[in-house]
This record gives structure tokens, C-alpha cells and sequence, in this order.
């Protein structure tokens, strides 16, 4: 999806578009064919603390005061179950592998956090 976070060649590029000749374009102006050589991002500890997520016990936490949402993720071996909230209240509870599934629950969740890496 537009906005989703992929390794290209080794690399981590964010989705920019796709085009009329459906080649996705990436944030370095390359672009592929039907994404085939495009895989996705596993979530891991350093990525969440690259994203302002702090460890307590065995959970990664991110919280934002000002429209009190919160995430929390914690592992069971390689899957990552995540709660996030908002208006302190639970409105996603879900397991994922990836980068690209964080961005699309914090998306539909309306939490407004730009994946750093």
C-alpha cells in the first residue's frame, strides 16, 4: 500500500506510489514490478525503539497524552500481539509479523505515528 515500509534490495523504502503502469514507486524514485521484489519488514525491538516506543517487563509501550491512544506489543515467539487504544478505551487486539501491519492498524486506529528507521 501507499505509505507501507518494504525492503527493496536490503533496503527499507517507503511506498510512494503506484503508477500507471503499475511499478511502484519508492521514496527513491526507484520502482519495481507488481512488488516482486519487495519483502516485507519484520517488526523488531529496534525498530519500535527507533519509533518512541519504550520496554517495560516483556511489552513495548507507545503512548500520546494529548489524544490519549496508546499501543502496546509484546512477542510470543515470532508473532507480535498488539492492543492499541484509543480514548483509553481498546479498539484493536490483533497479532502481527510486520512493519507494514503496525502501519496499517495505527492507521485505522487514527493514530498519526510516522515509522522511523
Amino acid at each position: 500500500m501507499v505509505g507501507d515500509w518494504v525492503k527493496l534490495n536490503g533496503k527499507p523504502v517507503k511506498v510512494c506510489e503506484i503508477n500507471a503502469n503499475n511499478e511502484v514507486v519508492v521514496s527513491d524514485s526507484e520502482t519495481w514490478q507488481n512488488g516482486k521484489d519487495a519483502t516485507p519488514i519484520a517488526l523488531s525491538p529496534e525498530i519500535l525503539e527507533s519509533n518512541d516506543f519504550w520496554r517495560e517487563n516483556n511489552t513495548w509501550s507507545w503512548w500520546n497524552d494529548e489524544h490519549t491512544q496508546s499501543v502496546d506489543i509484546y512477542w510470543e515467539y515470532d508473532i507480535a500481539h498488539v492492543e492499541v487504544e484509543d480514548n483509553l478505551q481498546t479498539r484493536i487486539e490483533t497479532r502481527i509479523t510486520d512493519v507494514h501491519e503496525l502501519q496499517h492498524l495505527l492507521t485505522v486506529a487514527g493514530i498519526t505515528l510516522e515509522i522511523k528507521f
